[in-house]
């Protein structure tokens, strides 16, 4: 899932909203009506290293082909999996 985006070498650093994006994209159909808001969060505190998320001064960054090279789409279907399974 993860293994090819770790062996990408650091390319271009873009800001995260690319991979917020991807993310959602990566979501669509999948019923879920989230806020970008949790995208944002999730990417920061779950794939933070994977994808080489950084803040520079007050925005957040991260690596153009590590993003490329992720499977954000299995991601997202585990993580759904995980939260819909959690005894509450």
């Amino acid at each position: 899932m993860l293994e090819q985006a770790m062996q990408t070498e650091p390319g271009e650093q873009v800001p995260i909203g690319y991979a917020v994006q991807w993310f959602m994209d990566a979501g669509r159909g999948r019923n879920t009506a989230t806020p970008k808001e949790w995208y944002y969060w999730r990417l920061r505190t779950e794939l933070s290293e994977q994808l080489w998320i950084t803040k520079v001064r007050s925005r957040y960054l991260c690596d153009k082909q590590r993003v490329d090279a992720t499977d954000l789409g299995f991601w997202l279907s585990w993580l759904i999996h995980q939260w819909q399974n959690v005894d509450m």
